[in-house]
């Protein structure tokens, strides 16, 4: 029996103050009126914390639990199906090179 390995949730890989990244300071003058009256969020409740090797991983393991035509091969079938009705058999190649006892 094959065992599966269970990739965890990205929240319960999560953990506080870990960052994927962070943007340089800006280098222009911050335009003060630009967004006034949109809503904005400063943080998101519940967000996961994971750095940028962790969520890299993460959704590569998760992609390799999928098929992948790189990593093998995946019968479907139909090309033999095809091969078979489509040429003669040895034994149909004979048969019409027999003489005709009609």
């Amino acid at each position: 029996m094959i065992k599966e390995i269970r990739e965890p949730l990205i929240f319960e890989i999560s953990g506080p103050g870990k960052r994927a990244g962070e943007l340089p300071a800006l280098d222009v003058p911050e335009k003060a009126g630009l967004l006034a009256g949109v809503p904005l969020r400063r943080e998101l409740e519940g967000f996961p914390e994971v750095s940028e090797t962790e969520i890299t991983r993460h959704f590569t393991r998760l992609s390799q639990k999928n098929y992948c035509v790189d990593m093998g091969l995946y019968p479907l079938g139909s090309c033999t199906i095809c091969l078979l009705y489509t040429s003669p058999s040895p034994r149909d190649r004979t048969r019409s090179r027999m003489p005709s006892s009609a």
